[in-house]
């Protein structure tokens, strides 16, 4: 099984969807909303939840195995989900223009695109498909904690079924930071390996993106219960309003 299928197999045990999430998202939801659209949707936890609500979701992720569990999941449930297998990036050649009254980007997959650049016209593209007085919401690590501090990686995540163990090397590919991950299957005992490159975003680079996309206002917390950002926390939550 390849690393991305392992990760796919056991991601919900990796990446639990926490109650927190789904209040933290529908207190932002203009009451108004009737479709909404999660990028880098996994196994469409969060999607899923929000379908249950009668709002409308597109659910995007480039990984397969994750999108058809979402579908599986979806069908079971009762639920209709639009998931689609493809590049976030691409959003708002998917979406018409003002069409959605809510957007969401959570599990740090922000910092997988490759350069402030690339960030900064995907959060574009994003501001074209919402409604005005709308929220792009999302969370990642908070990089200026990360690049202050340079730690060996992120504590590792170990339970009854997996362990997954993620190191952090950095100066090996310019400005951004070699991500190892190592995931080993507790019941099955298989052991996948992985590493990808991530872009550090800090909060100051964040906040010149989301102005140039042109955002109204920024506020960034440390947690679903909207504590003040601090760089003594481990996440960055932001939620931008057009």
């Amino acid at each position: 099984m390849s690393f991305y299928d392992a990760i796919a197999a056991n991601y919900d045990y990796i990446f639990p969807l926490r109650q927190g999430r789904v209040d933290f998202v529908k207190s932002l939801i203009p009451k108004e909303t009737k479709a909404v659209v999660d990028l880098g949707c996994a196994t469409g936890g969060l999607a899923l939840s929000l379908a249950k609500e009668e709002i409308v979701v597109t659910a995007i992720d480039l990984n397969e195995a994750m999108v058809e569990d979402g579908r599986r999941r979806a069908i079971r449930g009762g639920v209709a989900v639009n998931f689609l297998v493809t590049d976030m990036c691409k959003v708002a050649d998917l979406l018409p223009k003002q069409s959605v009254g809510g957007a969401f980007c959570f599990g740090n997959t922000l910092v997988h695109l490759p350069d402030h650049e690339t960030i900064t016209q995907f959060i574009g593209s994003v501001h074209s498909v919402l409604r005005p007085a709308s929220p792009f919401v999302g969370q990642i690590v908070n990089y200026d904690k990360i690049m202050a501090r340079r730690p060996d990686g992120l504590p590792t995540i170990d339970n009854e079924h997996i362990r997954f163990e993620r190191d952090y090397r950095y100066g090996e590919a310019g400005d951004r930071i070699v991500f190892a991950a190592r995931l080993t299957d507790k019941k099955s005992g298989q052991t996948s390996a992985e590493e990808v490159l991530l872009y550090p975003i800090v909060k100051e680079q964040l906040t010149a993106s989301f102005k140039t996309a042109g955002f109204e206002r920024i506020d960034y917390y440390s947690d679903y219960n909207c504590g003040d950002w601090s760089i003594e926390k481990t996440p960055t939550f932001f939620v931008a309003w057009k």
